[in-house]
């Protein structure tokens, strides 16, 4: 069905889901027709299964209306909270009460660039941050028996970090 999304882009990763066998979480993207930042996921047959729309960019009003986006496979139950949804305890309380056995992070984190000081003071500030998300990452994982993966776009356009916290009983 329609998406409402980049359709080129999500064909190509549906013909790679269906010849791998794999679930894709196809990260980051806007909406064609809004502003919408969404994340898409297709099952292992090419599928679009679910879209999740950022809910931190939502209206407050309306943000905690919609009801949470998971997907059963063969892992369990899937779920996806893209970029600083994950920042906020009402969005995760509500995911978490779901019971997902994976939670998929997106993010768009922008590149430090520039030489001299501000690009250091910029440096240690995002190492900073990286370092507090972590920690929130790991409770998070630790308190709902979930793995999390938090993945970044590919420098040049992101920082390219991507994080997987699992739970020591699911190592």
């Amino acid at each position: 069905g329609d998406t409402g999304i980049q359709r080129r882009e999500i064909d190509i990763l549906a013909r790679f889901a269906r010849e791998h066998h794999v679930f894709i979480s196809c990260g980051t993207m806007t909406e064609l027709r809004a502003t919408n930042v969404v994340s898409v996921l297709l099952d292992d047959t090419g599928n679009v299964v679910a879209k999740y729309q950022k809910r931190d960019a939502m209206d407050e009003a309306t943000a905690g209306m919609e009801p949470p986006t998971i997907v059963q496979n063969r892992l369990g139950k899937v779920s996806t909270l893209i970029c600083s949804d994950i920042e906020k305890d009402r969005f995760v309380k509500a995911y978490t009460r779901c019971g997902p056995v994976l939670l998929i992070n997106p993010c768009h984190i922008q590149p430090v660039s520039g030489q001299g000081s501000r690009a250091d003071l910029l440096a240690s500030t995002w190492r900073v941050s990286l370092e507090s998300t972590n920690r929130r990452l790991e409770h998070i994982a630790y308190s709902t028996a979930a793995t999390i993966i938090r993945c970044d776009m590919p420098h040049p356009v992101g920082m390219g970090n991507t994080t997987v916290v699992t739970p020591a009983d699911r190592m």
